[in-house]
């Protein structure tokens, strides 16, 4: 059957990155005799339209880099574009900075800088570990839009005072890591640990490694005991950790007692001793004695118990909308709420020397969504006591539907890497990935893994956040939601499938075009989601 084919003009094609074949969406088909339409376009034409579009795009998409890269080499010492008179950007102090401290207390601050002089400054990635139980995160907050009037102490705060005192930065700077061009590479919570992080900023250091080291040295001299620093390394000047970043892995200690199912008898002792007090008023004493009475410490998985809380996290393995597992709204419709998960496993369980068991949780993803790790690893547990169906994770995961998930306690959580891109002309590993993987790196990010263990084990003794978190969570009834979610869950499933089913008979299948060497060219086209 002869098939005519009419394109729209360039413009409409250009739109299309040139990285990718442009889609030809004007298409006149005559359809055939099963309903769908098929294209049939010589293929050198089609070639010579695809190199001329991409040629026009990647055009002008270089324009903007050019003029970005002439604007940077102006810019001078100081690393500003726009500002006030002086050509610098106004970024006001944080409340997360003991610049902003000292202010409001008079304090002088300007004879504990390394340096007064101004020179000129290096991107540097910083690798990074840290306690987490007594800091508000690894990102310094700042007061605009959060209505926080008192100084709060994160990762950054210490980060940033060791750097002004090893003479990292000018007085100017201190106050806003901002100043510095500064970007993470995993913005961890509060109470989120890590034993190795990359953070990166415009640093005054020498171009030879033994400035970097030097520097590293005096960094490391003015850390507390909770904030460790295992070394450093150049990077090109607009380098990003953020943008940088391709992966980052985490584990999760959990205790068994979260997992089995230990819900029921739990809130039978609060009826009984607590009947009138809320959990989230219990004390220590209280969460003791709750351990104590129902034997917390004894409490072992079974085979069965534990495979069901594994089939559970392996729901979460994909691509999937994680809009009901963040810490916000988000909207359905958009690319923010889909997150890719690598790798989500639980080991064999083990007991530490108090006699509790634990559980030890590796997720590996793309990237991640505020409180998502802990909200995915609360669900699973539920799942695993039985108070939730497995359905109820693929409900969560529908875009359409607004499904309520619980968070499990941050203090268990370990950043333990993050992974970097390679670089894309010699496919060699980046600078900031052959620091990682040096002898030093390792040794130091493995003792921080231990130490990090230890204290997540001792914070179970005396804090108790795991018995708090299975407290609260009686007061929890996930039946009488889940009865809703999977109503409405169940609605949306055959409209779900009549959709795929007419998205996939809507789909042109293009006729394939074998190339002189046996290369086939497919063109297609899918209706936009509704």
């Amino acid at each position: 059957m002869e098939i005519e084919t009419l394109c729209k003009s360039s413009t409409f094609c250009a739109r299309a990155p040139w990285r990718h074949p442009c889609h030809h969406g004007g298409r006149k088909f005559r359809a055939d005799g099963m309903g769908c339409g098929s294209v049939l376009r010589p293929l050198r034409i089609c070639a010579f339209t695809a190199l001329i579009l991409s040629r026009r795009s990647q055009a002008r998409r270089c324009l903007p880099a050019i003029e970005t890269f002439e604007e940077e080499d102006q810019e001078g010492i100081d690393d500003t574009d726009e500002g006030d008179e002086e050509g610098r950007r106004s970024f006001e102090n944080c409340v997360g900075s003991y610049a902003w401290l000292w202010e409001t207390q008079d304090f002088d601050w300007t004879s504990l800088a390394g340096r007064s002089e101004r020179q000129s400054k290096t991107t540097v990635a910083l690798i990074i570990g840290y306690l987490g139980h007594k800091f508000v995160g690894l990102q310094q907050p700042c007061q605009q839009g959060l209505g926080r009037t008192d100084f709060v102490r994160a990762v950054e705060t210490e980060l940033e005072l060791a750097l002004f005192k090893a003479g990292a930065m000018i007085p100017e700077n201190f106050g806003n890591l901002c100043r510095l061009r500064w970007s993470r590479v995993g913005r961890t919570d509060a109470g989120v640990s890590a034993s190795c992080n990359v953070v990166s900023g415009r640093l005054i250091v020498g171009k030879d490694p033994e400035s970097l080291e030097e520097l590293v040295q005096r960094i490391r001299s003015f850390l507390p005991a909770d904030l460790a620093i295992h070394g450093a390394a150049f990077v090109s000047k607009r380098f990003s950790a953020r943008r940088e970043g391709c992966r980052r892995a985490y584990e999760f200690l959990v205790p068994s007692f979260c997992v089995a199912p230990t819900r029921a008898k739990t809130r039978t002792w609060l009826a009984a001793r607590r009947p009138d007090v809320m959990p989230t008023d219990f004390t220590v004493e209280d969460l003791k004695l709750l351990e104590e009475e129902l034997k917390l410490r004894e409490v072992r998985l079974s085979a069965e118990q534990l495979k069901r809380f594994r089939r559970a996290l392996a729901a979460f393995e994909g691509t999937h909308f994680f809009g009901n597992f963040a810490n916000k709204k988000l909207d359905p419709r958009g690319p923010q709420g889909y997150r890719h998960v690598r790798r989500f496993h639980c080991g064999d369980p083990w007991v530490d020397e108090d006699g509790r068991e634990w559980l030890t949780l590796e997720i590996c993803a793309d990237s991640f969504l505020t409180h998502q790790i802990r909200k995915m690893v609360a669900t699973a547990a539920l799942v695993a006591q039985g108070a939730l169906s497995m359905e109820f994770i693929d409900a969560a995961m529908h875009r359409r539907l607004d499904v309520k998930t619980q968070r499990f306690p941050p203090n268990g959580l370990i950043f333990v890497r993050p992974s970097f891109k390679a670089k894309t002309i010699t496919g060699k590993p980046s600078t900031v990935e052959a620091a990682l993987e040096s002898e030093e790196v390792l040794t130091r990010t493995a003792e921080m893994q231990e130490s990090l263990k230890k204290a997540i084990i001792k914070e179970a003794e005396e804090g108790l956040s795991a018995v708090y978190w299975l407290a609260c969570v009686t007061h929890y009834e996930p039946e009488d939601m889940e009865s809703e979610v999977l109503a409405e869950y169940r609605k949306f499933m055959p409209r779900n499938e009549q959709y795929i089913k007419a998205r996939q008979a809507a789909s042109t299948q293009v006729t394939c075009i074998i190339a002189s060497q046996g290369a086939q060219l497919w063109l297609g086209r899918n209706p936009r989601p509704r």
